[in-house]
């Protein structure tokens, strides 16, 4: 009897342990059959598990896939993002931060130990808030930061107010439940991509692993690792995803599983928010829709693709003896970086033909030479589908005489590559004459129309009293006779 009890309860051992190992294991990833989940190449909604779930491009903004992705939601631990982009922003990482009195946590909320009196550096309490998610860490740097946690959370509004998250509302800077405290799946797409231009934010959210060292108060050191098993680097990581580059997780029960992440293939970065799903779920549903992004859509970076189109600009005013009567050839600068993001074939095909942007030349105002070397002449904008998606900088590739001064100036034509020549209206300079030349001038003219009327006025008089004198000696001549009668009168 005693031999069979033993039997029995060896195999219940046996069958506990097998059935523990089974429960304890996670589940194997489903696998993604885009043929079934994405027909004809848009993902189902019941693809992704999440209740809330959006995809975006992280360089264009462009949404490849939504899921109710503004409905309000609680965003648990991930609200931590915004936390650390405002302490990246205006907190310096060296500064000393000295932990005080801080806010009590319920007993099952995740902490990194901090003790009162204890000194760390903002770097510091940035690894313990996004690896370790601890929400002792979310207190102290947001009372370092605006003073209290009441001032901080109205720091973190006007934030989301300047990003256009019109679906979010803070509370705390943890996440912590509180029914004033939510967001929405597209809100926190549009808060990772503006946190992510940050490096230390990209480095802080792609760091598997951190060592914080002892400090006055922890005698020993301690190390943190990243929750977002995205990242992971344990081999046995099921979940581990090779293109995964950060950012958070996120879990209360009435949020759920939550979870933020980016991921980088070759030219193409995405980011993926699943809000609301299961323990296991959020991995696959950012999985999925990160292999769907990759699958079908590409991006290009339009300054590596525009910057070596040829582009002519016409000087006006430029030297007789310009080597290319003024023909300018002008090198373009993005002024700021600018992809485009659209479907494989799409993107194919405007990677084979630049000339399906659209340019616009807009010269310098006043432009005319002379002209320097890498001097501004202008700037070109590029349009993509009717919206303008790029503009350069045209910087000159060398340098432009002039004409002498006075020399007429007559504008060039301004001709682009691929274009057809515009004509420049035609136009002369004129040189200035002071006033006084012309009232010089005039007086001149009146003096001599006077001179002119003195003299002829001179002449007969002259000839008049020649006249009256030939008259006189002819009377003399006869002999003294007496005029008649009639020339008498006349006389007198």
């Amino acid at each position: 009897m005693k031999r069979k009890l033993t039997i029995l309860l060896s195999l219940a051992m046996v069958f506990s342990a097998l059935m523990g190992s089974v429960a304890l294991a996670a589940p194997t990833p489903a696998p993604r059959d885009f043929d079934t989940l994405a027909p004809g190449g848009v993902l189902s909604a019941d693809a992704v598990t999440a209740k809330y779930a959006i995809l975006i491009d992280a360089n264009t903004g462009k949404v490849l896939y939504e899921k109710e992705a503004d409905t309000k939601t609680y965003p648990a631990s991930t609200t931590k993002i915004m936390t650390c982009m405002l302490a990246v922003e205006k907190a310096t990482l060296t500064d000393t931060v000295t932990i005080g009195s801080l806010p009590a946590l319920p007993s099952d909320a995740t902490n990194i130990a901090l003790k009162k009196g204890e000194t760390l550096s903002v770097e510091e309490l940035l690894y313990g808030l996004m690896l370790r998610s601890g929400n002792d860490a979310a207190d102290a740097l947001a009372i370092h930061i605006s003073g209290s946690i009441e001032n901080f959370a109205t720091v973190m509004n006007q934030r989301a107010q300047e990003l256009g998250m019109t679906g979010t509302h803070y509370v705390n800077p943890h996440g912590l439940h509180d029914a004033e405290h939510y967001t929405t799946a597209r809100d926190m797409a549009t808060l990772a991509r503006a946190a992510r231009q940050y490096p230390m934010f990209q480095k802080l959210v792609s760091t598997y692993r951190y060592t914080m060292r002892a400090t006055n108060k922890n005698t020993q050191e301690r190390t943190w690792y990243n929750t977002n098993r995205l990242i992971s680097q344990d081999e046995s990581e099921i979940y581990a995803y090779e293109y995964a580059t950060g950012i958070k997780t996120g879990y209360t029960n009435p949020a759920g599983s939550c979870l933020v992440a980016s991921a980088k293939k070759g030219d193409v970065e995405l980011i993926a928010v699943a809000l609301s799903d299961s323990t296991t779920g959020k991995w696959v549903s950012c999985t999925t829709m990160f292999e769907y992004g990759f699958q079908f859509y590409d991006t290009v970076d339009l300054g590596a693709l525009l910057s070596d189109q040829e582009i002519t600009v016409d000087i006006p005013n430029a030297a007789l003896n310009d080597e290319t009567d003024g023909a300018l050839s002008v090198l373009s600068v993005a002024q700021k970086s600018a992809y485009i993001t659209d479907t494989k074939d799409a993107i194919a095909a405007v990677k084979g033909n630049p000339s399906a942007f659209r340019q616009e030349i807009t010269p310098a105002e006043g432009l005319s030479a002379p002209i320097e070397k890498d001097q501004a002449v202008g700037t070109v904008t590029y349009y993509y589908k009717d919206e303008a998606v790029l503009v350069c900088d045209l910087l000159a590739t060398r340098a432009v005489a002039a004409q002498p001064a006075s020399t007429p100036v007559v504008p060039h034509a301004t001709q682009v590559a691929g274009t057809q020549p515009t004509a420049a209206p035609s136009a002369t300079k004129h040189i200035g004459v002071p006033w006084y030349v012309y009232a010089l001038v005039i007086s001149v003219l009146v003096l001599v129309f006077v001179l002119i009327l003195y003299l002829l006025n001179a002449s007969r008089a002259k000839k008049y009293r020649q006249y009256t004198a030939g008259k006189g000696n002819r009377s003399g001549n006869r002999g003294g006779r007496r005029p008649p009668s009639s020339a008498r009168s006349r006389r007198r």
